[in-house]
Protein backbone atom coordinates (compact mmCIF):
# COMPACT_ATOMS: atom_id res chain seq x y z
CA UNK A 1 0.00 0.00 0.00
CA UNK A 2 1.13 3.52 -0.75
CA UNK A 3 2.27 5.60 2.20
CA UNK A 4 1.76 9.32 1.55
CA UNK A 5 2.75 10.35 5.05
CA UNK A 6 6.24 11.58 4.02
CA UNK A 7 4.74 13.91 1.38
CA UNK A 8 1.62 15.06 3.17
CA UNK A 9 2.76 15.08 6.76
CA UNK A 10 1.05 13.34 9.66
CA UNK A 11 -1.92 15.69 10.05
CA UNK A 12 -3.03 15.62 6.41
CA UNK A 13 -2.33 11.92 5.94
CA UNK A 14 -4.30 10.91 9.03
CA UNK A 15 -7.23 13.17 8.21
CA UNK A 16 -7.65 12.16 4.56
CA UNK A 17 -7.42 8.45 5.34
CA UNK A 18 -10.08 8.44 8.06
CA UNK A 19 -13.24 6.47 7.37
CA UNK A 20 -15.28 9.53 8.30
CA UNK A 21 -13.22 12.02 6.26
CA UNK A 22 -14.61 15.54 6.27
CA UNK A 23 -13.37 17.98 3.65
CA UNK A 24 -14.93 20.84 5.62
CA UNK A 25 -13.01 19.91 8.77
CA UNK A 26 -9.79 19.57 6.82
CA UNK A 27 -10.16 22.97 5.17
CA UNK A 28 -11.01 24.59 8.51
CA UNK A 29 -8.01 22.96 10.20
CA UNK A 30 -5.18 23.68 7.79
CA UNK A 31 -3.23 26.91 7.73
CA UNK A 32 -4.17 28.91 4.65
CA UNK A 33 -3.40 32.28 6.21
CA UNK A 34 -0.70 33.27 3.75
CA UNK A 35 0.27 32.68 0.16
CA UNK A 36 3.33 30.77 1.39
CA UNK A 37 1.15 28.37 3.43
CA UNK A 38 -1.15 27.76 0.45
CA UNK A 39 1.77 27.09 -1.89
CA UNK A 40 3.34 24.72 0.66
CA UNK A 41 0.06 22.79 0.95
CA UNK A 42 -0.32 22.60 -2.83
CA UNK A 43 3.26 21.35 -3.15
CA UNK A 44 2.62 18.60 -0.60
CA UNK A 45 -0.52 17.46 -2.41
CA UNK A 46 1.23 17.55 -5.78
CA UNK A 47 4.16 15.54 -4.41
CA UNK A 48 1.84 12.90 -2.99
CA UNK A 49 0.03 12.56 -6.30
CA UNK A 50 3.27 12.22 -8.25
CA UNK A 51 4.37 9.34 -5.98
CA UNK A 52 1.51 7.17 -7.20
CA UNK A 53 -1.19 8.17 -4.74
CA UNK A 54 -3.71 9.35 -7.31
CA UNK A 55 -6.32 6.63 -6.53
CA UNK A 56 -6.41 7.68 -2.88
CA UNK A 57 -7.56 11.16 -3.87
CA UNK A 58 -10.73 9.77 -5.42
CA UNK A 59 -12.15 9.44 -1.93
CA UNK A 60 -11.50 13.13 -1.28
CA UNK A 61 -13.13 14.27 -4.50
CA UNK A 62 -16.15 12.08 -3.85
CA UNK A 63 -16.56 13.50 -0.33
CA UNK A 64 -16.21 17.10 -1.53
CA UNK A 65 -18.89 16.55 -4.20
CA UNK A 66 -21.33 15.24 -1.60
CA UNK A 67 -21.22 18.42 0.47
Amino acid sequence: MWNGRPCLGDFLFINITLDNFSADYLLESIDLSSQHAVVEMANRVEASISTGARPSWGMIVKEMNQT
